[in-house]
């Protein structure tokens, strides 16, 4: 009770009852009993079952309201304060809320700020990574490009190794360039002589060609001949038939008139007589009739014998002709063939031509190469002598620095032996006048000595280290004169070995010009007589 009454507010002067006045002090007990205090309470606590308990009340109280009136208007002063308060609370609420919300905004301001910032940072990191990454790449770069240096000059005695070795290899191939050439020469005359020897014969053939077509030609003449011959055999044997009709037409005239006569005398003869003529007459005619059967007998079988020699002289000629139409084929197909090994051989020797000049280019290629490949060790051989002067003249500064540290080397032992005879004298000085009289000695100080000490032991000190580093220089200096010797023997060598390899390489050069120079001759030579 006491800290509900401590925490309760004080009422505003609106919400004061009308009775008091300003400037009076409520004095009255904010609550009639503990059971208003826990309904109200109960009330702010559970404002949904406080509701409906408020509408059983007011329908359980709605008997008893004229009984309960000052109770219900204490209880709704309690409610208006606890609501004021609730308010007051909500509003309070509020304004934290509000706050929260301006404070978390400006978090997220800053949150966002600080992330644009690592963000900003972030691309710095990886700008300065990939700077990073591009300056490792480029040293390695450089690196491998060293290295690619480096491999280089142990690759030239390679490459001069490998050259030389195909200088070799293109030396036998150009003996068996030459070999085959020969070969291929002397196939070529083969060939030509062949080739002459088809001609020989082509020219032959052509001959015999020529006397098959004239012995034709007369064969033709010939038959003509025998056919006009018998032409004219024809004609004289119809000039013959028609002389022969005439001759019986004029016999039979004769006859006619013969019979006439004959019948006349018959008439005037007597009959034995005329009998005896009758038969010497029929026996005449029939002489007659036999001598003209016989006569037409062997002049059809003269004229059957003289057609039999014409048909068999038609059957020799034209077994004549067909054999020379077949010789003739045969002629006209080897000249054929002959027409197509020419073709051919032309064909193989243009083929061997074009391969020749095609391999005369090879081999002047190769002679170009070569010739440049000399000419690049020529000029590598003046860089290794300009390499080797350099190293003669670095020798010869390490040389002048060799001697300017044995002078150095030299002024420290004098200035080393000085001081110990420096301390010599001043030791002797100090024991004479020690061991001699008193009043001749000469006194110095603790300090003077003490300093003169430090000096000697400084000077020994240089001495030894000058003496030392002289000898580090000196060790230096011959190790680097050996180097420098033997990489100068090295150069010398393969200098040595770049002008044979260019002598041997001019040399392959002369000797595919001389190959390329007769190549060129053979075919200038083999060129016309294809033309």
């Amino acid at each position: 009770m006491a800290k509900m009454r401590a925490d309760a507010p004080v009422m505003p002067p609106e919400t004061l009852p009308r009775s008091s006045e300003v400037g009076e002090i409520d004095t009255r007990a904010p609550f009639q009993s503990v059971r208003d205090a826990v309904s109200l309470f109960r009330q702010v606590s559970f404002p949904k079952q406080q509701q409906q308990q408020q509408q059983q009340q007011r329908l359980s109280s709605s008997t008893s309201s004229s009984q309960d009136a000052p109770d219900v208007s204490a209880e709704k002063e309690t409610q208006l304060l606890l609501a004021e308060q609730e308010m007051e609370r909500v509003q309070l609420c509020l304004d934290t809320s509000v706050k929260a919300k301006a404070k978390a905004f400006s978090d997220l301001d800053s949150a966002q700020r600080k992330a644009s910032d690592l963000r900003a940072k972030l691309e710095a990191t990886k700008q300065s990574r990939k700077s990073a990454i591009m300056t490792k790449h480029t040293m390695t770069q450089r690196l491998e490009q060293l290295q690619s240096e480096n491999q280089e000059t142990e690759s030239v005695r390679e490459d001069y190794i490998l050259s030389t070795a195909e200088l070799f290899m293109a030396k036998r191939e150009l003996k068996e360039i030459k070999q085959e050439f020969s070969i291929s020469v002397e196939e070529r005359l083969a060939e030509l002589q062949k080739a002459e020897e088809a001609e020989c014969s082509s020219v032959v053939n052509s001959r015999k060609i020529k006397d098959m077509t004239e012995e034709i030609a007369e064969m033709r003449d010939t038959v003509l001949r025998l056919n006009t011959d018998a032409d004219k055999k024809k004609e004289e044997e119809v000039k013959i038939n028609e002389e022969r009709m005439a001759a019986r037409e004029t016999y039979a005239a004769r006859k006619r008139e013969a019979e006439q006569r004959l019948e006349d005398l018959r008439r005037d003869c007597d009959p034995e007589l005329r009998k005896e003529i009758d038969e010497l007459a029929e026996i005449s005619a029939g002489n007659e009739r036999l001598q003209e059967e016989i006569k037409l007998a062997r002049e059809l079988k003269e004229a059957r014998s003289e057609m039999q020699e014409i048909c068999d002289e038609e059957r020799s000629y034209k077994s004549l002709v067909g054999s020379l139409t077949v010789e003739l084929d045969g002629v006209q197909r080897e000249n054929r063939d002959l027409k197509e090994n020419e073709k051919e051989r032309r064909e193989v020797e243009e083929g061997e031509w074009v391969e020749a000049s095609r391999k005369v280019e090879v081999i002047m290629r190769e002679a170009e190469e070569t010739r440049q490949e000399a000419e690049e060790m020529r000029m590598h051989v003046d860089e290794l002598r300009r390499e080797a002067a350099a190293t003669h003249m670095s020798m010869g500064e390490a040389v002048k620095q060799l001697e300017i540290v044995g002078k150095a080397v030299k002024k420290a032992k004098t200035a080393e032996k000085r001081a110990v005879e420096d301390m010599r004298v001043l030791t002797d000085k100090k024991e004479s006048l020690t061991h001699g009289e008193p009043d001749k000695k000469i006194r110095i100080s603790l300090k003077e000595y003490e300093e003169l000490r430090g000096r000697h032991e400084e000077s020994e000190r240089m001495v030894q280290y000058k003496a030392k580093t002289v000898a580090a220089q000196l060790e230096e200096i011959n190790a680097s004169r050996v180097e420098g010797e033997r990489m100068l023997e090295e150069k010398l060598k393969e200098i040595e070995e770049v002008n044979d390899a260019i002598d041997a390489a001019l040399r392959n050069a002369e000797i595919a010009e001389e190959a390329h120079c007769i190549v060129d001759a053979e075919l200038r030579k083999w060129k016309p007589q294809e033309l």
